[in-house]
């Protein structure tokens, strides 16, 4: 019996392998297919029901993907991969509570997985808890400084209270990436909170060019050119917006 199992078990590893191979290619049905024999031959090996979690999330069958990850994190339950993508998946479902419990276990798990950090503060986020988003994008930017959606997304809330420390986030933002159309449109707000209105006007001025077809950046530059009383400017601008 023990010597069945174990051939049970080294044919459902083996199958684990070709998934891989066909994860590796984005052949995802074909990879459900192989974990779905892997795990009638085994139902303990975890990295299975993880990978076949993370193939039904690729082709956005969600609750699937919940109920395989949820398999996965107990069979497992100190693998932080594992709680992170379990997390991924609640909050795709709309289950934001659950999946901040997920990536707090990934985060107990790995507490420098920055993934789990930045999910994590865009979940608090969308449960209104900005204090905690604040301070798990805070730990993330520790781990990772040039993590530009961690960058933007502090810099978003603290733009109104600390808009000089908004300006330096997106600054290298921008440094890396100057096609970055929302940092130009934040900054040139921030600079327009400080008083600078050249600087403001110049980072909106690209923010323009770069998205002429949303309606916020001639908005703000109106504002602008509106307060410095460039009225004939602004109304152009706003008439745009």
């Amino acid at each position: 019996m023990a010597a069945g199992c174990s051939d049970q078990k080294k044919q459902a590893e083996g199958l684990v392998r070709v998934a891989l191979e066909h994860r590796d290619s984005n052949r995802h049905t074909e990879a459900i297919q192989v974990l779905n024999r892997a795990v009638a031959l085994d139902s303990q090996l975890s990295e299975a029901w993880y990978l076949r979690g993370l193939s039904h999330a690729a082709l956005k069958h969600t609750k699937e993907s919940v109920a395989d990850l949820t398999v996965a994190v107990r069979h497992n339950p100190n693998w932080a991969e594992a709680w992170l993508a379990l997390g991924v998946a609640q909050r795709t479902m709309g289950e934001t509570a659950l999946a901040i419990k997920s990536f707090s276990e990934a985060i107990r798990g790995n507490s420098r997985l920055t993934a789990a950090l930045f999910d994590r503060a865009c979940a608090y986020a969308e449960m209104r808890e900005d204090a905690k988003s604040l301070q798990d994008l805070n730990a993330a930017l520790k781990i990772a400084p040039d993590h530009d959606e961690a960058l933007t997304m502090r810099a978003t809330a603290i733009a109104v209270s600390q808009p000089d420390e908004a300006i330096l986030d997106l600054s290298s933002v921008l440094s890396r990436n100057k096609e970055n159309s929302e940092a130009w449109l934040l900054r040139g707000q921030c600079w327009a909170r400080t008083g600078d209105t050249d600087r403001s006007l110049l980072d909106l001025n690209m923010a323009c060019r770069l998205r002429s077809d949303d309606y916020r950046p001639w908005l703000e530059r109106g504002r602008v050119l509106r307060k410095i009383g460039r009225m004939e400017d602004a109304i152009s601008d706003l008439s745009v917006a």
